[in-house]
């Protein structure tokens, strides 16, 4: 019903696919309705489909190490006052688009989201959802794996880190400097005419240009892009992704970035902390 029942990002975690899959278990108690009730996902390659791993002598297949494409399983389980259960599963009546605003997602490479494709009321009761697709269903998500829950903690948005320093070391290239490495992604706050595009380079280093230094990544780009809806002051943060880096490069068609337009967003397994230095 256009709520989000859990806010762990990149979930289900990262595990050998072929041995098991996690699933993760929330209470929608407060999100159910009186009537017609609407569940919908929004999925990417992640772990599963997408590049976790750089081509090496080892791993000549750095991509769809485990399956070809993102695949959902869901199950709602609903008790009523009279006692009667209602459950409701992923099958074919299940309808999926590629038209939305994610364009490309990869762990390494970044995320491509273009705004203009975003569709209002698409998780919610009345959205028309005619022009898409039926789901191709499968006997599992993939041959073979156990299907156990989820027993580590998950992976959360721990810290939020303002930059410390913004710099043009070239006419129209702005970086931020937050002041330590750190892992995850950026929200960035974002003004410009329907159509601009604004990208986000990460990196660990400057060169002596004081530029983004990306040799080191070898072959992950690191690099978000968001193409505007045009209007007020727009926000993009990534879904699929995740990056390590100080610094991050701000380019495109897009008016000029303030100190304060952009904040890191820490990202990790949310363990409880063991001691401190």
């Amino acid at each position: 019903n256009g709520r989000p029942v859990g806010g762990h990002p990149l979930a289900p975690e990262w595990t050998d696919y072929t041995t098991r899959v996690q699933y993760q278990t929330y209470d929608v108690t407060a999100l159910i309705r009186q009537g017609s009730n609407v569940v919908a996902a929004t999925v990417a390659d992640g772990w599963y489909a997408g590049g976790v791993g750089l081509s090496t002598m080892l791993i000549k297949k750095p991509r769809n190490i485990y399956g070809t494409t993102p695949s959902l399983l869901v199950e709602l389980e609903a008790q009523h006052e009279t006692g009667a259960p209602t459950t409701v599963v992923t099958d074919g009546a299940w309808r999926a688009t590629r038209n939305g605003p994610v364009r490309g997602a990869d762990i390494l490479n970044g995320e491509t989201y273009d705004a203009r494709r975003e569709m209002p009321g698409w998780d919610a009761v009345g959205f028309d959802t005619s022009s898409w697709h039926p789901v191709a269903v499968g006997d599992a998500p993939i041959a073979g794996p156990r299907l156990v829950a989820q027993p580590n903690e998950p992976i959360r948005v721990t810290e939020e880190l303002k930059p410390v320093r913004l710099t043009e070391p070239k006419p129209g290239v702005f970086v931020f400097d937050l002041g330590q490495n750190m892992v995850g992604w950026c929200r960035l706050a974002v003004r410009g005419k329907a159509g601009a595009t604004v990208r986000l380079r990460h990196a660990e280093m400057l060169d002596e240009a004081g530029l983004v230094y990306t040799e080191n990544l070898r072959g992950a780009l690191q690099t978000d892009v968001y193409t505007l809806r045009g209007g007020a002051s727009e926000s993009f943060e990534p879904q699929f992704t995740y990056h390590g880096f100080r610094y991050v490069e701000v380019t495109g068609d897009v008016e000029r970035p303030r100190l304060a337009d952009l904040a890191g967003r820490a990202v990790h397994s949310a363990v409880t902390p063991a001691g401190a230095f």
